[in-house]
């Protein structure tokens, strides 16, 4: 059911509010575990083998990011403790 709060807003009931699922066991990942072993399987090995290498690239792309990061902060954190 809708109510009219003023002229131009609209607010729900709580009839009318979806209800939040009072299940734990299912999370958004384990929906996303479920779908990609669904994807994975329907792939072909070299598909497979393509996958793995390119989630690995990323992998190692972002592991080189964090100690770029952490290079900068330790660097920063040197350099401010020269200025003082």
């Amino acid at each position: 059911m809708i109510k009219v709060v003023s002229s131009e807003k609209f607010q729900l009931s709580d009839e009318a509010k979806p209800q939040k699922s009072t299940k734990s066991s299912l999370n958004k990942n384990d929906f996303v575990s479920n779908t990609k072993s669904t994807n994975e399987s329907l792939m072909t090995p070299v598909e497979r083998l393509e996958y793995e290498e390119h989630m690995l690239l990323i992998e190692e792309r972002k592991e080189k990011l964090r100690e770029l990061r952490i290079a900068n902060t330790i660097k920063e954190h040197k350099h401010g403790l020269e200025q003082e």
